[in-house]
């Protein structure tokens, strides 16, 4: 998109100004580019939508039918849809086999209310948008929506009236839309260890939690290497698409651009929700704690990375689970690569994927002990502690 564009130019302004080597690397990719989601109930109530890749439009007049949960009753209906996500946040083989179901079955439309599995409080009621994991790109065989579950009283109100409700999914595929990867490198030799930073800077809507605290650790990480190291190789990339299967990060590993894994001692991954304030519920609605929220931190490696790993990311305060295997997120592509020595916190939010993901979710007060505990480790691993 058009943000992602001017996202990545200024990456690499900040990376150059910091001293860095920067390679912008294109990649293409098919993408949709929504106009209009929403779903409108008896002709006055609307609801904000948001398509599931891969969308299939419903054209501008949109798709008029009564609205069921009853997968045995969707013929010439619009199915509701009721989904459990766990940590992916995405479009899961049983959510796919489910709209499949629907269309087999004669539904016209599929709306999707999305739920964080068990009683783990993330992913409530703002959530909209599902990464698509699905290796290929082929649209749905019906149109299909993504509601926040806030929205869902409304719909059941629907359903038990045998109301009907309009779906429109509007917009326009491009086939050879274009994503970037920002690498800054900092060669100090070939005798030197070569370390490797990333981050994902794309997201489904603002997501100042889900990537703005990200990208500001990893420009500070950046900007630190470069000013107070001077024996260590340093590669800073930033990837895009992550939300459409990881293209980005699977296209920089698959090119010569990426280091060998046998020449690479150590990655660092900031993925999503690194330092955010913990919401509560009140009266109905989510409000801001003074605390930081749980996260999970995944590393795996030898003897001596685990050491600094637990001097650095150890302190209760910053409210990590320390997982020593890698689970879930980009880190998994990255060991099936053959990369070793990787770490970093990647979690979810009651704001994951939603358009309140705003700046307030977070804060320096925030960021900095854990920026600081990500340059602790690497002072750590690369032997330079900073004066």
């Amino acid at each position: 998109t058009a943000k992602d564009i001017v996202t990545a130019l200024w990456l690499r302004s900040r990376l150059k100004r910091a001293g860095y080597d920067v390679q912008v690397q294109e990649w293409n990719t098919r993408q949709f580019y929504p106009v209009r989601t929403e779903i409108i109930i008896n002709r006055t109530q609307r609801i904000e939508g948001f398509p599931v890749w891969w969308p299939k439009p419903t054209g501008p007049k949109g798709i008029h039918a009564v609205v069921t949960e009853n997968m045995e009753d969707v013929k010439g209906k619009i199915y509701l849809l009721i989904n459990e996500t766990a940590a992916t946040f995405s479009v899961t083989s049983a959510l796919a086999e489910d709209i499949s179901k629907a269309h087999d079955l004669g539904a016209l439309a599929v709306i999707v209310v999305t739920y964080y599995e068990g009683t783990d409080s993330i992913a409530s009621d703002e959530f909209i948008g599902l990464n698509a994991i699905q290796e290929n790109q082929d649209e749905w065989p019906i149109p299909v929506v993504s509601v926040m579950a806030r929205d869902r009283q409304a719909l059941d109100e629907a359903v038990q009236n045998q109301s009907k409700v309009k779906v429109v999914s509007t917009g326009i595929y491009r086939d050879q839309a274009k994503g970037y990867n920002v690498i800054g490198t900092l060669d100090r030799g070939p005798d030197s260890k070569v370390m490797v930073v990333s981050t994902p800077y794309s997201g489904w809507f603002t997501c100042a939690g889900e990537r703005g605290a990200g990208v500001a650790i990893f420009l500070g990480l950046a900007e630190w290497a470069a000013a107070n190291t001077s024996n260590t190789t340093w590669i800073f990339t930033a990837t895009s698409g992550h939300e459409i299967d990881g293209r980005g990060i699977r296209y920089y590993l698959d090119s010569d651009i990426a280091p060998e894994p046998s020449e690479t001692f150590s990655w660092a991954h900031i993925g999503a929700w690194q330092a955010m304030y913990n919401y509560v519920v009140e009266n109905g609605a989510l409000i801001p704690t003074d605390q930081m929220d749980f996260r999970r931190f995944q590393y795996t490696g030898d003897q001596s990375f685990k050491e600094a790993v637990a001097a650095n990311f150890g302190d209760p305060a910053l409210k990590l689970q320390l997982i020593p295997r890698v689970l879930f997120g980009d880190l998994t592509g990255v060991i099936q690569y053959g990369y070793s020595n990787l770490f970093g916190i990647s979690w979810g939010h009651e704001f994951h994927h939603s358009t309140e993901d705003l700046p307030e979710v977070t804060g320096p007060e925030l960021l900095e002990p854990v920026a600081k505990a990500y340059r602790g480790t690497l002072e750590m691993l690369a032997g330079e502690p900073s004066d």
